[in-house]
Formats: structure tokens, sequence, C-alpha cells
């Protein structure tokens, strides 16, 4: 058996980068306030269907992102456990870094990237722990709810 040669090999980096044309950025459909609902969790659900119905790898995988209240940004994947009236709701273990953020800095962010049918979807907003009952269902984790209901955010607001 050859001995493997453990010498890494470096490559000057390129004085040009060529970026590929991408089919992410040409959507079939035109997104304007006039071709989506004006409640952003109702046109979630739709585009979360949308998704479900078509060969999307893991929908429901999402990236958090949060930040320490330093502002030292952090991302990671999670998944969306549910969708309610009060907002995005997901799991994670009580002595986790996104645990020890959120309950520090509870302002994040929540990307779904969907390639399959050139789609990204950006929330942003706040993240708070929910009642012991639906944290109840899974003894070792958090349940975090991701918005503020009583506070959505104004349809010129919306970003899509």
């Amino acid at each position: 058996m050859d001995a493997v040669d453990p010498t890494v090999v470096s490559h000057p980096a390129p004085s040009t980068l060529h970026i590929l044309s991408h089919p992410q950025y040409s959507t079939p459909d035109s997104l304007s306030p006039s071709t989506v609902s004006p409640n952003p969790l109702t046109q979630f659900d739709t585009w979360f269907a949308h998704a479900l119905a078509h060969p999307v790898s893991s929908p429901e995988a999402m990236t958090l992102s949060t930040s320490t209240p330093n502002g030292h940004p952090s991302a990671r994947i999670v998944l969306l456990k549910a969708l309610d009236p009060r907002g995005f709701l997901f799991y994670t273990n009580y002595t986790s870094r996104k645990s020890s953020e959120l309950s520090q800095n509870p302002h994040c962010a929540l990307v779904f990237y969907w390639p399959e049918i050139h789609r990204s979807i950006r929330v942003v907003g706040t993240a708070e722990k929910v009642s012991r009952e639906d944290s109840n269902r899974s003894p070792l984790h958090l349940l975090f709810l991701f918005s503020d209901p009583n506070d959505p955010p104004p349809s010129s607001e919306i970003e899509f």
C-alpha cells in the first residue's frame, strides 16, 4: 500500500472570479403588493404548501441567524415545527448556543431557500420562549416562537 503524501497543495487565488448564471434569479411569477397576501403568515403558508406539493428537498429546513448582545453573528439550520397565528415555531436544546443567544438577544432572522422552485424567503423579527405546555412536547428542548402577531409589519415593509 502506498503512503499518502500529507503535503497540502496551495493554489493562488484567481485574479478574477467568474460567477455563472443561476436559475434562482429567474422567477416565474412576479411579486408585488398586489400579487401577495397582505398577511405575511398567510403568504408564507401559501408558498410552503407550494413547496410541499413540488419536489423541494426539506422545505421545513430554515437558516436561523442570531447574534450575541455584542453583535457577533451566528447562523445554523433548524427545522420549522409549526406555523400558526402566533408565528414560526422551532425547537432548540436548553443548553445550545442558539438558546443562549436568543435568551440574551431575541432579534433574529429566518431564511428558507427552495432552489427547486426558485424561491427564498427572509423573515426578520424576535423570538420568545413559548409556554411550558408547548415546550413539554419535547422535554430536552425549548420551543421558540418567531414573530409578534400583535404587531405584524405593514404590507409596505414586507419584503419578498
